[in-house]
């Protein structure tokens, strides 16, 4: 049994956050494909948004002035810049990264975060570096084993919370437990869904179907009558089913979320070409415009962008590598949501219910 009686739930943890108090988020500049170019333009566009947004962006100040300076954006207490001497490339080994670039904007802003100096972080940077650095500097939520990569994807009925997306390769039944009633409570928090409907990733749907240890997870999220388990789902449904969480291992989740960001992107691409090259449906286009932009907006993964290291207690997001101005600035939302509705502890009195056993 694992007792977690008396643990503090956040460690070095800012006052919780009411509706009107600053929120400071920090922004990861040089991460991801483009850098600066993409995530100052976004940092800018959600100050904008959000009255209570204050952003610190952490890198190579040179670049992140003249950024600004292309907005039409000048320092003030709103936006800050944290000089970086040192940047994390997809090719650093993990381990290397936090040997060697402890004064990298990824490892600093993180690093400001297990502090207590900001409320959130958020980077387009090096998955693998951001999960060493997050587990190495910041505490699980008390009785949770390990983070997982949560997401969301558009499907055809709403959006569906898939995870794990790659932090854990290998799974054993307690972690996919674990998965199933974090994300849950994410759901109630911060999408409204009283009963979120959660299903295990499997290749069959019937009960016999899976590994072991698949089939044992079955078994404990059916026992916990604080999740609202309805089975197995096979990948052909991940994106029609009536589903809000989906659970899996991280080697298959990755897969399957890269698939379904594919689908859709090859969907828009094809509906569009198909229009572009018939002088006819250009013109019965313009009559069904507004239907035609509700179908792309639909399955447009941007406004989606942003998967949280959920079972950590601080609020850090991973945007895409190769995100948009308006995807990076939807992944800065998420961070901000969770910090405003003050997910992590909205979660402790449920996670205090739980006496985790240890099962293979």
């Amino acid at each position: 049994m694992v007792s977690i009686e008396g643990k503090k739930f956040w460690k070095l943890r800012r006052n919780r956050v009411g509706l009107t108090d600053s929120i400071q988020i920090a922004v990861d500049s040089m991460g991801g494909d483009y850098g600066p170019a993409i995530t100052v333009p976004a940092a800018c566009d959600a100050v904008n948004s959000y009255r209570n947004l204050k952003i610190s962006l952490y890198g190579n100040v040179h670049a992140i002035e003249n950024a600004l300076i292309d907005e039409g954006f000048a320092l003030t207490d709103r936006i800050s810049i944290v000089e970086c001497s040192s940047e994390v490339k997809n090719t650093d080994k993990p381990s290397e990264v936090i040997k060697h670039k402890s004064d990298s904007s990824l490892c600093k802003s993180i690093k400001d975060l297990a502090d207590g100096n900001v409320d959130g972080c958020v980077s387009a940077g090096s998955t693998a570096a951001l999960l060493m650095q997050g587990i190495r500097l910041i505490d699980t939520v008390p009785g949770i084993k390990r983070p997982a990569i949560c997401a969301t994807a558009p499907t055809y009925h709403g959006k569906v919370s898939l995870l794990d997306l790659g932090a854990n390769v290998e799974c054993n039944a307690q972690m996919l437990h674990q998965f199933a009633v974090i994300a849950t409570m994410k759901c109630r928090a911060l999408n409204g869904i009283d009963e979120p409907i959660v299903k295990l990733l499997n290749i069959g749907e019937e009960k016999n179907k899976g590994t072991p240890k698949l089939r044992l997870a079955a078994d404990l999220l059916a026992a916990d009558t604080n999740i609202n388990y309805q089975g197995f789902i096979e990948g052909d449904n991940l994106l029609n089913d009536t589903v809000d969480v989906i659970v899996c291992d991280g080697f298959a989740g990755n897969i399957a979320l890269k698939t379904a960001e594919g689908v859709a992107k090859l969907a828009i691409t094809a509906a569009t070409d198909v229009i572009q090259n018939n002088p006819s449906l250009r013109l019965v286009s313009k009559l069904f415009k507004k239907s035609l932009n509700e179908y792309r907006d639909k399955l447009n993964p941007a406004p989606h962008n942003g998967a949280v290291f959920l079972g950590l207690n601080k609020i850090l997001v991973k945007s895409h590598g190769s995100a948009s101005r308006n995807a990076f600035k939807h992944a800065i939302h998420r961070a901000f949501t969770m910090v405003q509705k003050d997910f992590i502890n909205s979660m402790e009195p449920e996670i205090k219910t739980y006496d985790w056993k240890v099962v293979p």
